[in-house]
C-alpha cells in the first residue's frame, strides 16, 4: 500500500489536497490549533510543533509532504529528534518577508535536509535558492492552483459602484487610499486585516475586517474592478487574491511584481508606490470598464482551466514515485 503524509500549517486535516497516483493513501495532520491551550500560546506556535511530531511520528519511513516554511521548518526538526529520513516535499513555499539574523540560520539548516520544493513563480526559485543556500535544482515551479471561490448569493452592501480590494499579506493599502484621496467621487471598499490600515481614512474609503470568505467575493464581483496593491516589486504575495480574480471575471488594477509576472498578462499595472500612478490608472479604467467586465468574463473558463488543482498533481506524482522507489 502506496502512504503518504500530508502536514498543513494552515488548512484543516482532511481538506483535499491532490488525489496523487492511484491507490495512494493519505495521512493527514493539520497545525490549525486544536485546543484552548493550542489558542493561547501562540510563540512558539504549539499547534505547529504538535502536528509536526505527529505526523512525522505516523509516518513510518513513508515520503512527507508539508505546507509553507514554518510547518516545512517543524517537520524537519521533528525527523531529526525522531531520526526519521522520509523523503521531504516542501510544497506552497513562500515567505511574505524572508526570515533574518537567528531564524535564517534555522531555517537554511532545516531547508538542506529537503528533498524538494514547490514554488508559484521563477522569480521565487532563484530569490530562494540564492537566499538558504538550496541547489536550484530542488525547486519546481508551478501555478497557484485552486477551486473557483465561493461567492455569497446575498448583496453585501448597498453602494453601485466601487473598488474593491481584497488580502493582507504583503500589501501597501497606503498608497492605495493616497489614491483614493485623489479620486475623491469613487467610492472604495476594503477588505483587510484589522493591522493593514496604519492611515487616516478619508470618507470615499469603507474599511472591513474579518469578512467571511463568500462575502469578501461577493463584494469583488459586484465592483467595477479590484486593486491588488503590493508593497514592492519583490513582494512575494498576491497569486492567490490575483488567481481567485480571474476565475471570477474581476478586471484587476495591480502593482508590478516579479513574483506576480506569471500570473497578471490581463492585469492593468501600475508603479509600486505610486499614488498618482495608481489613481491614473484608475482613472482610465473607469473609462472602458464595461469592456474589461466583459473581457474578464469571456477568459473565465481559460482562468478556471489554467489554475485548476489538478494541475498540480503530476508535480506530486513526480516526488512520490521517486520518493517510493527509495523507502
Amino acid at each position: 500500500m502506496k502512504r503518504v503524509t500530508n502536514i498543513s500549517d494552515l488548512t484543516s486535516a482532511g481538506a483535499v489536497f491532490v488525489d496523487g497516483p492511484a491507490g495512494t493513501v493519505w495521512s493527514d495532520f493539520s497545525g490549525l490549533p486544536a485546543n484552548s491551550l493550542e489558542r493561547r500560546v501562540t510563540k512558539p506556535r504549539l499547534s505547529r510543533i504538535r502536528a509536526a511530531f505527529q505526523g512525522v511520528a505516523q509516518s513510518a519511513g513513508h515520503p512527507i509532504i508539508s505546507h509553507l516554511p514554518g510547518m516545512t521548518t517543524a517537520v524537519v526538526e521533528a525527523q531529526a529528534i525522531l531520526r526519521n529520513r522520509s523523503p521531504h516535499l516542501a510544497f506552497s513555499f513562500n515567505f511574505t518577508d524572508l526570515p533574518v539574523g537567528f531564524n535564517r540560520l534555522r531555517m537554511t539548516k532545516a531547508f538542506a535536509r529537503v528533498v524538494r520544493f514547490c514554488v508559484y513563480s521563477a522569480f521565487e526559485r532563484k530569490l530562494y535558492s540564492d537566499y538558504f543556500k538550496i541547489p536550484p535544482e530542488r525547486f519546481v515551479q508551478c501555478l497557484w492552483a485552486q477551486r473557483t471561490p465561493v461567492v455569497s448569493s446575498v448583496p453585501a452592501t448597498d453602494i453601485k459602484r466601487y473598488v474593491c480590494a481584497i488580502g493582507g499579506e504583503g500589501r501597501d493599502y497606503a498608497t492605495l487610499i493616497e489614491a483614493a484621496r485623489k479620486l475623491p467621487d469613487l467610492q472604495f471598499i476594503l477588505v483587510v486585516r484589522p493591522h493593514s490600515i496604519q492611515c487616516d481614512v478619508p470618507s470615499n474609503v469603507e474599511v472591513r475586517c474579518n469578512v467571511e470568505s463568500s462575502i469578501a467575493w461577493r463584494l469583488a464581483v459586484d465592483s467595477i474592478l479590484m486593486v491588488l496593491p503590493l508593497r514592492s516589486e519583490v513582494t512575494c504575495c498576491g497569486q492567490i487574491t490575483l488567481v481567485s480574480a480571474e476565475q471570477l471575471g474581476i478586471p484587476i488594477v495591480t502593482s508590478t511584481s516579479h513574483a506576480t509576472s506569471e500570473y497578471t498578462e490581463d492585469c492593468i499595472l501600475y508603479s509600486p508606490g505610486d499614488p498618482e500612478d495608481l489613481a491614473q490608472k484608475i482613472s482610465l479604467t473607469l473609462s472602458r470598464v464595461a469592456d474589461l467586465k466583459n473581457e474578464a468574463m469571456a477568459r473565465r473558463k481559460e482562468k478556471i482551466q489554467k489554475y485548476r488543482r489538478e494541475n498540480w498533481e503530476g508535480i506530486v506524482s513526480d516526488f512520490l514515485s521517486d520518493a517510493w522507489s527509495e523507502v
